[in-house]
């Protein structure tokens, strides 16, 4: 290679990563802002902060974190400025698979929904660069976040000036004085893309559903549906003595206490850390006999929930929704708790928070063509959980209702979600460490509703058996084809062996009252020391799968021998990898 070549190559090469290197982020130590990384005001009112046309200070009625926040008393014109100075570079792009990217986080308070509109402007040198709005649509405290270049819901007026923001100005827009709190403001900090929150623009409302023209319950119906209720409770234990409940009485008072739980206060960790003390008052009301102490649970369970929902635990507040593994033990909470709940009109808040959560009406009510899921996540983490929803309605003929159409609805997934050839869909693709656990967690689901004659479809119980089956060809009782393990490599996840029992149950109602044979036996060569059980005496254990399978939705071939297995993983582009990742 020549010198003048040698010379171009080096040179292309440095041209080509400049990009890259202006790209990285700013190193904490280089840091020259005036701003801090998170404004909580617990310091007073910091002097960048200033207003026209309205009045500044600090309150505790209302917070997110710490012990104040800043309360902007305004009128139709007025201005809150925030002078903080170069905001630096807004097109970071960090953290785990560089999912964080640059943004600003509004956590915003409004007294009441009105008219009127609060403008959110960022400004560079005096000139505006952006901006966007903020509907007086919602009470109580909502998160606003917007990514300054990805994907962004900020209107840029002049993009060229975002790399020289040094000023984020709110305007009010609005008929009639009025305030606003906010808190922990972050104005240029790296969050996940998908923390991305757009303001309120329309207070949302559940649907109420017409069911007048639908056929109505039996009596028979009812009797069913009450079974069902009596297999998901829990009966009280009256051998639990007072001393006991009193002394767990005081450790939940103790635990307000240590973690300032209760108005006035702000967060001390992430709301769903919450969760366990909610599910333990729960609990022990459901154990509890005595009705003195059932009075207290409720009122510890009220506080606590009250709290969280004044620190943004509603319908579009500021915690965002809470669903999928993180909401699972909210919803099995208030579940519990439903009754008393409802009792002091405690109930709808809630509800219809788990509601919005879970897209409860987008799932079982959907305007137009339902659109039906495709993960296997929906079973592992929300199928139960609609089923609960759908059973919290007060009337017991509405009740009827919303549980049959969440059947039809789980009957539906089912068929959407598995595959002809029994794969497994997480995500657009088969997916063994999450298929086996959405089919460990439905099949009791299924059991469940066949124990009370509210079974699925048998066409959706053929599906998920088929699922179940073919599992057989492609693991063992603890391995698993390695070139189906994604990020999950190990190789040592088990096949959800109670799943094949559930199933075999599920199918009762189907065959006058037995189980399935096929799922019953496959259960026993897993589990072969059940073999023994009175319940087993006319099942005899299956002998291992043995041929050739092919499953063409996820580019599979098996051959088995026995217990040994050469399995053939193809990927093209129409069959990919599944979550492999780096």
């Amino acid at each position: 290679m020549t010198t003048m070549l040698r010379l171009s190559t080096i040179l292309c090469l440095l041209t080509l990563s400049a990009p890259l290197m202006a790209a990285a982020p700013t190193p904490q130590s280089a840091r020259t802002e005036t701003w801090p990384a998170k404004e909580s005001f617990e310091k007073g009112i910091p002097d960048y902060i200033t207003t026209e046309g309205g009045k500044l200070s600090l309150t505790s009625a209302h917070l997110q974190d710490g012990k104040a926040a800043l309360r902007w008393d305004y009128k139709k014109g007025a201005t809150l400025s925030f002078k903080t100075g170069p905001l630096g570079n807004v097109n970071v792009y960090t953290g785990y698979g560089s999912y964080s990217r640059s943004s600003f986080t509004l956590r915003i308070y409004l007294p009441e929904i009105s008219k009127g509109k609060l403008v959110v402007e960022f400004l560079a040198a005096g000139k505006l660069a952006g901006f966007y709005e903020i509907p007086l649509q919602h009470k109580g405290w909502q998160q606003i976040v917007h990514h300054y270049s990805w994907h962004t819901n900020i209107k840029w007026i002049n993009r060229k000036l975002r790399g020289k923001l040094d000023q984020i100005r709110i305007r009010a827009e609005v008929p009639a004085p009025s305030y606003a709190i906010f808190d922990a403001i972050q104005y240029n900090t790296p969050r996940d893309f998908r923390d991305a929150r757009n303001p309120v623009t329309k207070a949302w409302k559940p649907v109420q559903p017409d069911f007048s023209k639908e056929p109505k319950p039996t009596a028979d119906d009812l009797k069913k549906l009450a079974r069902l209720e009596a297999l998901l409770s829990r009966p009280p234990n009256p051998k639990v003595n007072d001393a006991h409940w009193e002394k767990r009485i005081a450790y939940f008072n103790k635990q307000f206490a240590s973690q300032g739980i209760g108005s006035g206060h702000s967060l001390a960790k992430a709301y769903h850390q919450y969760f366990g003390l909610l599910g333990a008052i729960a609990n022990d009301y459901r154990t509890c006999a005595n009705p003195v102490y059932k009075k207290k649970f409720t009122k510890l369970f009220i506080t606590l929930n009250s709290w969280l929902q004044e620190q943004g635990l509603v319908v579009q507040g500021s915690v965002g929704k809470s669903n999928n593994y993180v909401g699972r033990s909210y919803v099995d909470a208030i579940f519990k708790m439903h009754k008393p709940l409802a009792k002091a009109n405690k109930l709808e808040e809630s509800l219809n928070f788990i509601k919005w959560s879970y897209g409860y009406d987008n799932n079982l009510f959907p305007k137009g063509t339902p659109g039906y899921t495709k993960s296997m996540d929906y079973f592992h983490n929300e199928a139960q959980r609609l089923l609960y929803i759908a059973l919290m309605h007060k009337d017991p003929v509405t009740r009827w209702h919303h549980v049959s159409r969440f059947r039809a609805n789980l009957s539906q997934q089912l068929i959407t979600s598995i595959k002809p050839d029994g794969s497994l869909f997480h995500h657009g693709m088969h997916y063994f460490a999450y298929g086996q656990m959405g089919i460990n967690s439905v099949s009791g689901l299924l059991n469940l509703l066949s124990k009370a004659d509210l079974p699925v479809t048998e066409k959706a119980l053929d599906i998920t058996k088929l699922a179940a089956m073919h599992m057989r060809w492609y693991a063992g009782g603890k391995t698993v084809l390695l070139s189906l393990c994604g990020r999950h490599p190990s190789g040592t996840q088990r096949i959800p062996t109670g799943a094949f029992l559930n199933l075999a149950k599920a199918y009762s109602p189907y065959r006058n009252g037995n189980w399935d044979t096929e799922l019953t036996r496959a259960y026993l060569r897993l589990e072969p020391q059940q073999a023994n059980k009175p319940a087993f005496k006319n099942y005899t254990p299956e002998a291992a799968p043995h041929g050739h399978l092919s499953m063409p939705y996820t580019g599979l071939g098996l051959h088995r021998r026995k217990n040994w297995l050469a399995g053939v993983k193809g990927f093209s582009s129409f069959v990919s990898s599944m979550e492999s990742y780096a």
